[in-house]
């Protein structure tokens, strides 16, 4: 909502009801000539009336017409404000069921993990026989041989997909900042709403409730990306020594 020009002018006396001319000049930064033409203009509109008090000071009024502008205006707002916040509800949905998914994998990811690891302890196991047969080194050298080659296989997969997976954490984390600037703008747009609600007396819809709701879920969905990208972390420095 522009808050200079025309469009603050109206603003500003269809929530005051009445304001003197001098008033309207300070709080728009603007030449009290400014303001009395624009004030003889819009009269002329029907979207305020002007008179002038004992002491000679120019009084603007909003009329109903002006008023009536400011309530369509008001229902605009709020009609664009509650589809974003439907927006905002499905996308914060979609990414908590991405984060259960990828929990999910993860917890695959964390078997596949243990046997690796098994395998490891085997193979130093073996070196040390080794050491004391000589007549088992070559059969114990292709052993591991074929052990190293399968841990090599499952690195170079897992580690594919965990920096994929991580770059999706990432780019969820992106979008969760971004509703964080869209709050700000939402919560703005919904106080703007109570305060010209209030003075025009038009019952304003509580939507703050609804922003605080998805700010909970988002916080939820922060921390447990937070524990998914620190567990894909383990993963990623786990299989960078195999």
């Amino acid at each position: 909502m522009l808050e200079t020009g025309i469009d603050g002018f109206l603003e500003l006396v269809a929530s005051k009801g009445s304001i003197n001319a001098k008033l309207v000049a300070d709080e728009l930064s603007l030449s009290e000539e400014t303001v009395e033409s624009w004030a003889d203009i819009l009269s002329k509109e029907g979207l305020v009336s002007t008179e002038y008090d004992k002491k000679g000071n120019l009084i603007i009024m909003s009329t109903t017409k002006n008023t009536k502008e400011k309530e369509n205006h008001i229902k605009e707002l709020t009609k664009n404000v509650q589809a974003d916040i439907i927006n905002i509800e499905a996308n914060v949905h979609s990414k908590e069921k991405t984060l259960k998914n990828e929990e999910k994998m993860l917890k695959g990811f964390e078997k596949i993990l243990e046997k690796d690891l098994e395998k490891t302890i085997a193979i130093d196991e073996e070196y040390g026989k080794i050491k004391e047969k000589e007549k088992e080194i070559l059969e114990l050298f292709t052993v591991m041989g074929a052990k190293e080659k399968e841990l090599k296989n499952d690195s170079v997969s897992i580690k594919k997909v965990v920096d994929e997976k991580t770059k999706s954490i990432k780019n969820i984390e992106k979008e969760l900042k971004n509703f964080e600037k869209e709050k700000v703008r939402l919560l703005e747009d919904i106080e703007l709403i109570k305060k010209i609600s209030k003075v025009l007396n038009v019952p304003a819809e509580d939507m703050n409730k609804k922003i605080q709701n998805i700010e909970d879920r988002v916080l939820e969905i922060r921390k447990l990306n937070n524990s998914v990208n620190k567990k894909y972390g383990i993963v990623k420095k786990l299989f960078s020594k195999i």
